[in-house]
């Protein structure tokens, strides 16, 4: 049986969180936790953030821009494509692996089904699986949350709630981003791209993304999508959540000044 422990972090920049997310599912075995511990974490971003996939190019991104509008760039220890962290919740989860990557991705996305359900947004799996290969040879590809992957969750057919996967040996990292709002479509702006692929970005953002606040009406207050993100999880993984403080993290120097 699964332990589940909730690891809370508060409101971070984004380099703290990537660098956290690697570092737990390194030293998962120093941390002093049960053998079939769960980590999770529920987290956000000040000051908002754009995230890009391990292999992608920074590029492909105006700097300048970013820096403007005091929006951070950094890199996630996973692959995947660039995911605009503004108005959304983000999640970690780090334990070992004990059956497949597909079968681990679906159960965590079992869980926040769950949550989204008891919220009344009518989420479901996707059933098929894009050609990513294929597809990320295009340039409007350059946003994660333009392309569904086999058990993401949808509402409307829209994509809601993207994740990715690392395996570091016989430990596996899994996150992803919730979208609260649709300010994630803001991404564009941020492009190095011709005018024609930002037109088609921005389609695609539009035409198969959504967020809680636009099939809701609002935006549920923090502590109740925690509550129904938390009863997922204890359902999925039929464990009560144990608490697990960042203070007692043998962290070292693992995480940089600027973080």
């Amino acid at each position: 049986m699964k332990t589940i422990y909730l690891l809370e972090t508060g409101v971070q920049r984004g380099r703290f969180h990537m660098q956290l997310d690697q570092w737990l599912a390194e030293c998962l075995e120093q941390i002093g936790v049960s053998e079939n511990a769960v980590i999770l974490r529920l987290y956000e971003w000040s000051p908002p953030a754009i995230s890009i996939g391990y292999h992608q190019r920074e590029s492909e991104f105006d700097l300048e821009q970013l820096k403007t509008d005091g929006i951070d760039l950094c890199r996630r220890p996973t692959g995947g494509r660039a995911v605009f962290h503004i108005e959304d919740l983000t999640y970690s989860v780090v334990m070992k692996a004990t059956d497949t990557n597909a079968k681990h991705y679906a159960e965590i996305h079992r869980a926040f089904q769950i949550a989204l359900q008891q919220l009344g947004l009518p989420a479901s799996f996707q059933k098929q699986q894009t050609d990513f290969r294929s597809r990320y040879e295009k340039p409007e590809s350059v946003s994660c949350f333009t392309a569904s992957a086999r058990y993401e969750l949808e509402v409307g057919g829209k994509k809601i709630l993207g994740s990715a996967q690392r395996r570091f040996a016989d430990t596996l990292l899994q996150h992803g981003s919730l979208m609260l709002s649709a300010k994630h479509k803001q991404l564009v702006k941020y492009l190095r791209l011709n005018e024609a692929a930002k037109r088609q970005m921005q389609k695609d953002l539009d035409e198969k993304t959504t967020s809680v606040e636009e099939v809701l009406g609002k935006v549920p207050d923090h502590e109740t999508l925690k509550r129904m993100i938390l009863q997922g999880f204890e359902q999925v993984f039929q464990s009560p959540i144990k608490q697990l403080e960042f203070s007692t993290l043998p962290l070292g120097d693992a995480l940089t000044a600027d973080s």
